[in-house]
């Protein structure tokens, strides 16, 4: 009896031995639990919050997405384990897993770690050759950007206008003179829309020195020949006088602000013809007067004033009423009275300026949500012109207000430079 109980003994000691083994490993295997920030700029500190990490500082490497470095700090908790460490994201880190390693045991943190690059810089570029202007037409057939008309005016100079038509060059940041666009009437034009179909663009519309004659031409432009051939018209009391256009199923959509009264427009260049939608566009429940719109894959959107409303058209054939999709508040959203023209589509998300600072924010169209891209005076402000190429913004001339002549600055982001 005496043996088996000896047995017996031993077997227990061997096992409580084991599960205090195992509770011993238990305790000292490292472990992230929480990290302060999930995205940060290279040279900023996070901390990691975890259980285990090496009480000796040198002794915990970091590692973001394969680029190593030591921790800063190590902080212990009330029984003396070390808890937290603080880390300073290295030069050449990038988007991916974050790893902590210590006492020969590698931890990973469940989430993505994004590295946020150089998101607040613009590049400047060689000036626009043909001159400073503000409210110009922008538009891009096979790849290459082109910009023309608009106007340069001051409350104190007065008005100096343009009938020029010029294309981009990014490889070498030059511009190149193209075919004229025709004028309105004798005299140049402003505030005027352009939209693309398949391989020609079109402009029309606008205003004049006297600023009371609105438009009603649509003209065609063919980028291989350069050349402009005329279209159908506007007809009857029918003008385009503050216009922004954008295309939709293989339509031109023309929204435009004449004396107040807003309305919008559909050319079909199937049969060249120009047709008035049969309701009012562009208000919403303040009074507030649409006055923009940028293209998408399958619709038209377009924005206010002031309140930054976005609408969607659901079917422009069926000319079924806008409704108001109002956004709702992200991390940042824009406000002011000077909302510009160009809105530029690009990865689900629709890029814009506003103010008169050059300030660019993104409206996210999934979750309908505004973010801060870029918060930087550069002085194209009013009137400004915007395109993309890829993921490269381009924003030239404008100016800083009603009584400022206009600049013919270019400035380039790049929205490949920062990760979400």
């Amino acid at each position: 009896m005496k043996y088996y109980l000896q047995i017996v003994l031993s077997l227990l000691s061997v096992f409580f031995a084991a599960c205090k083994k195992e509770a011993s490993s238990t305790r000292s295997s490292i472990g992230i639990y929480s990290i302060t920030k999930s995205q940060d700029t290279i040279g900023a500190t996070i901390s990691i919050y975890g259980a285990n990490f090496d009480p000796d500082t040198a002794n915990n490497i970091v590692t973001f997405n394969q680029v190593t470095t030591k921790a800063s700090k190590v902080t212990l908790d009330a029984s003396g384990n070390s808890s937290k460490i603080d880390v300073k994201i290295p030069q050449g880190a990038t988007t991916g897993i974050l790893k902590v390693t210590a006492k020969n045991q590698t931890a990973a943190f469940r989430d993505t770690f994004y590295i946020v690059r150089n998101r607040y810089v613009w590049t400047r570029l060689n000036p626009f050759p043909g001159g400073p202007r503000s409210y110009a037409v922008t538009f891009t057939v096979d790849g290459n950007s082109y910009v023309g008309t608009g106007m340069n005016f001051s409350a104190i100079y007065g008005f100096t206008g343009y009938n020029d038509l010029w294309v981009y060059n990014p490889s070498n940041d030059t511009w190149t003179k193209k075919g004229d666009v025709p004028p309105l009437g004798s005299d140049f034009r402003a505030n005027g829309f352009s939209f693309v179909i398949g391989n020609n663009a079109y402009v029309g519309g606008g205003i004049s020195a006297t600023k009371s004659i609105g438009g009603r031409d649509v003209n065609k432009y063919d980028p291989v020949a350069d050349k402009w051939t005329a279209q159908n018209g506007a007809s009857g009391s029918n003008r385009f006088d503050i216009c922004f256009a954008g295309t939709y199923q293989n339509k031109g959509v023309i929204f435009s602000l004449s004396a107040g009264n807003p309305k919008l427009y559909e050319f079909d260049p199937s049969t060249n013809t120009l047709v008035a939608c049969p309701y009012l566009l562009g208000t919403d429940a303040g009074g507030l007067t649409y006055s923009w719109c940028v293209s998408l894959p399958s619709q038209i959107v377009g924005a206010a004033d002031f309140s930054m409303d976005i609408i969607y058209p659901s079917s422009l054939s069926d000319r079924t009423i806008l409704a108001p999709d109002f956004i709702t508040e992200g991390e940042f959203v824009p406000k002011g009275d000077n909302v510009f023209r160009h809105g530029i589509y690009y990865n689900n998300s629709i890029y814009m300026s506003f103010g008169d600072e050059g300030n660019l924010a993104r409206f996210d169209m999934k979750n309908k949500l505004w973010y801060s891209v870029a918060k930087q005076k550069l002085g194209v402000g009013q009137g400004a012109v915007w395109f993309n190429i890829g993921t490269k913004i381009y924003a030239i001339g404008g100016s800083n207000g009603f009584f400022y002549p206009a600049t013919d600055n270019v400035w380039m982001i790049d929205l490949d430079r920062y990760i979400r």
